[in-house]
């Protein structure tokens, strides 16, 4: 068998021996310069080298000393007080009016908020004119932000993010439509509900991700009714034995309770669609989880998506459960339903859960992400011609909207 290994070896080995057997000249040729000598003399006219004190040609400037000077025009290097260049930036806002025959705009308190990753770097407060208008003028722009506007109007807090600033963009617009408040009920829908389960680790339970896209279709933030002295807009039902409850968007935290029966939510219902996600355990019993599916209101469609593999899933009151591939090798079974009338409850069973899903977990039985499930949502919007994909708001902001428009969120009454 070849070894080109200690082939090498063995050259490099006769080779170090036959240079040290080698003997050095003892003389040079005629005329040749000494060699090894410290200084040894350079030919006629040679800038001397090595020497700390050696001339530099004519004209050349110096080199290494503190106090060299730098190219005409060249910044100050190393200098404490050296910054990135500082771009001065504005935020111009225009609260439109979107209840007819509603308050007017004009004369609004406002606070404008710029976030970089979920901090807030300068915070404003001002008065919009009598048109609604209002700018924010001579904003340092050093890093991308953006801006939350919060809006008194009507008796309401609300609120709008604006478009990226940076220093490329330093001057941003944003239009923000207002409301004014009702107490009469709409016939609000929704649109698109997405429920991700997932195993938990050791078959303790499952992990379920609810994404839900709620529709007001009139031009009044409804403010709710009575219960206990409080007041909600909806209940959205949890299992029985649902832990470890996480608002993670859409919600009013300050207005809204957590009970055995549900969430219920107590913040306004804007006009336009609003988004809410929510997060939750369900501890399995002997191994089976049972998660009812509850309708709060007129659902149009509605995704489940459970891994493929580690468990035995059935279905009541909802149909499909093929697989289908989520992308990065992940497969989950699909279920789907349309039209689904408020109160109704789909159920699913999930039976066969147990400790050795942790390793099952790493040998195929993948986490389901966002971006997946957004991918799958997209997939089925082809099939089905439906579909809503729900994406992360930027750091820091506390609102559902769209860039530049307020689409509801943590708005409040004021």
């Amino acid at each position: 068998m070849r070894m080109p290994w200690l082939t090498s070896m063995l050259v490099l080995t006769m080779a170090s021996v036959g240079l040290a057997q080698m003997p050095g000249p003892t003389t040079l040729p005629a005329g040749h310069p000494a060699i090894g000598g410290a200084v040894g003399p350079m030919p006629a006219g040679h800038p001397a080298i090595g020497g700390a004190d050696a001339p530099m040609p004519a004209g050349h400037p110096a080199i290494g000393g503190a106090d060299a000077p730098m190219p005409a025009g060249h910044p100050a290097m190393g200098e404490a007080g050296t910054t990135m260049p500082t771009v001065k930036g504005s935020i111009e806002i225009q609260a439109i009016a979107g209840t007819k025959d509603g308050t007017p705009v004009g004369g609004e308190s406002v606070t404008v908020e710029l976030y970089h990753q979920g901090i807030v770097l300068k915070k404003w407060d001002l008065t919009l004119d009598a048109k609604g208008a209002g700018v924010i003028n001579d904003i340092p722009v050093r890093v991308e932000c953006q801006a939350m506007v919060t809006v008194r109007h009507g008796g309401l807090e609300q609120q709008g993010i604006g478009p990226v600033l940076d220093p490329a963009n330093p001057t941003q617009h944003i239009d923000l439509k207002v409301y004014d408040a009702t107490q009469t009920k709409p016939e609000w829908t929704v649109n698109m509900r997405h429920v991700i389960v997932q195993w938990a680790e050791g078959g303790e339970g499952i992990s379920v991700t609810e994404m839900i896209s709620a529709e007001n279709p009139t031009d009044r933030a409804w403010m709710g009714q009575a219960r206990d002295g409080k007041v909600y807009t909806f209940l959205l039902p949890l299992p029985a034995g649902a832990t470890g409850v996480r608002l993670m968007g859409g919600f009013d935290e300050s207005a809204t309770q957590i009970t055995n029966e549900g969430i219920y939510s107590g913040g306004p219902l804007f006009p336009g669609q609003t988004q809410f996600r929510v997060a939750y355990m369900v501890p399995a019993v002997n191994g089976t989880v049972s998660l009812p599916i509850t309708a709060p209101a007129d659902i149009g469609h509605m995704m489940v998506f459970v891994p493929a593999e580690g468990a035995t899933v059935t279905a009541q009151g909802i149909e499909g459960g093929d697989k289908m591939s989520m992308g990065e090798e992940q497969q989950v079974r699909a279920f789907h339903g349309k039209d689904i009338k408020a109160g109704t409850t789909a159920t699913l069973t999930i039976a066969g859960l147990s400790g050795k899903l942790a390793g099952e977990k790493a040998d195929g039985v993948k986490e389901l992400s966002a971006k997946n499930v957004a991918v799958a949502g997209a997939v089925l919007i082809g099939l089905c011609g439906v579909g809503v994909l729900f994406l992360k708001k930027p750091k820091g902001a506390k609102a559902g909207a769209k860039t530049g428009e307020n689409r509801a969120g943590n708005a409040r009454k004021g």
